[in-house]
């Protein structure tokens, strides 16, 4: 059973209505001008409402409108989005936040909101350039586990740096991630130790997950082809199908 956590904020009534669709709308609804103007945070917990939401973004600029999105039962998901006056305001934000602990001891992640589809290719450009021998891939997570529970699970391997959980357009966890560490040694502690291994699930369940390197769609092809052969452009994103 990955650990509980227990938040440091209360539970307010809130005035967002279940909103399972929301974040879909949210995006598709806005220019790309505007976008820019607007901050997606996450990992804030699922008691945080809308005035949370709102204290947490106030310091960086003028609010124009925030909401945190919910499932179908009125239930936080842990994360939202805050539209500022200006393009300026939002990155002071994502600058300033981003990887911060807030009151109730969770590390929260502020990113210009994207679509998905946009923000998964951004994701994967941005891996592709990095140390991969630090960072590793984990499907058949639990729906139910956030960043935090991810990150707390992989901390006996060695200092977690970052997770990136993969979510549909409802919020809802895919059930895959990457977990950077520090150090390379961790991440290879992590395949060692946590690849099939069965964890329990708050509703009396349990899966295996499963653990491996950081593998570009393109590596994976001239490791089939022993090596030989280049991978198209098109190849050049993350694999997330082993």
């Amino acid at each position: 059973m990955f650990p509980s956590i227990n938040g440091g904020i209360s539970r307010r009534n809130s005035s967002i209505p279940n909103n399972t669709n929301m974040c879909a709308q949210i995006m598709n609804n806005v220019s790309e001008e505007n976008q820019k103007k607007n901050v997606y945070i996450k990992n804030f917990g699922p008691d945080f409402d809308q005035e949370d939401l709102r204290i947490l973004a106030d310091p960086y600029g003028t609010i124009v409108n925030c909401d945190v999105i919910r499932d179908e039962n009125g239930n936080g998901r842990g994360f939202g989005f805050v539209a500022f006056s200006s393009v300026e305001e939002a990155e002071h934000c994502i600058k300033a936040l981003h990887r911060t602990e807030i009151a109730n001891g969770r590390i929260v992640y502020a990113y210009r909101a994207q679509k998905k589809e946009d923000r998964e290719r951004k994701l994967e450009q941005y891996y592709a350039q990095q140390d991969r021998s630090k960072i590793v891939f984990v499907k058949h997570l639990p729906q139910e586990m956030d960043e935090k529970d991810i990150m707390d699970m992989f901390a006996q391997c060695g200092r977690v740096e970052d997770v990136d959980l993969y979510r549909n357009d409802n919020g809802i966890s895919r059930g895959c991630a990457f977990v950077t560490f520090k150090k390379a040694q961790s991440a290879y502690a992590a395949i060692a130790s946590m690849n099939r291994k069965t964890i329990g699930s708050v509703f009396g369940t349990s899966t295996t997950i499963f653990v491996s390197r950081a593998v570009l769609k393109g590596e994976k092809l001239n490791e089939k082809l022993g090596g030989q052969g280049s991978a198209s452009s098109r190849d050049l994103q993350f694999n997330k199908s082993y």
